[in-house]
């Protein structure tokens, strides 16, 4: 019985490599979980997502390099026909989908949110800004994508890519920049 609760209570060793691929693939696999839970208002086709939230969790926990990687993996798998995009689209014409320019600015968001981290003393309001930039830099490139693809100006695509949004990834962003109260402890 012993030698039973000595392996069972011995820390498992995990190589850092097979470590950190687990990370990314958790947080690719919690971009889609987060586009599974959508609401749709009638005067947008962007749907509000919870993929923002999990992209502003991965940055307390990836490298820049994994933070590109993971979301990368995620719309990669899109790409190929998985069905992981909010929008419902998949394989190519995702590309032209109204979602289109989120998903990149998900790459870029992410990736310089994660630099900047490393910078940065991690606080809660620290982290609310770093997570307002974040958003400011995924609405400029859906903003842009419905501009060009759709042929709208630019205060209709604001109206439709942006307005509606604010207040959920306000609530969004103070929720994940208190988890950085939790990462301190």
């Amino acid at each position: 019985m012993n030698n039973l609760v000595k392996t069972l209570t011995k820390d498992i060793i995990i190589d850092q490599r097979i470590e950190n691929i687990f990370k990314i693939l958790l947080f690719s696999f919690l971009m889609f979980v987060g586009s599974l839970i959508k609401v749709y208002l009638p005067y947008t086709p962007v749907p509000i997502t919870l993929q923002t939230f999990f992209l502003f969790i991965s940055i307390y926990y990836l490298s820049p390099k994994q933070v590109g990687m993971s979301q990368t993996l995620y719309i990669i798998a899109g790409l190929i026909g998985l069905p992981v995009f909010a929008a419902g689209i998949t394989g190519m014409l995702s590309l032209i989908g109204p979602t289109a320019g989120y998903l990149l600015g998900f790459i870029v968001a992410g990736v310089i949110m994660s630099i900047l981290k490393e910078k940065i003393k991690t606080t809660v309001l620290n982290m609310f800004y770093l997570f307002i930039l974040g958003t400011i830099i995924i609405y400029f490139f859906g903003i842009i994508h419905l501009c060009i693809i759709y042929k709208i100006n630019i205060s209709a695509a604001i109206k439709i890519g942006a307005l509606p949004f604010i207040i959920g990834d306000l609530i969004k962003i103070s929720i994940a920049s208190m988890i950085s109260l939790k990462n301190r402890i």
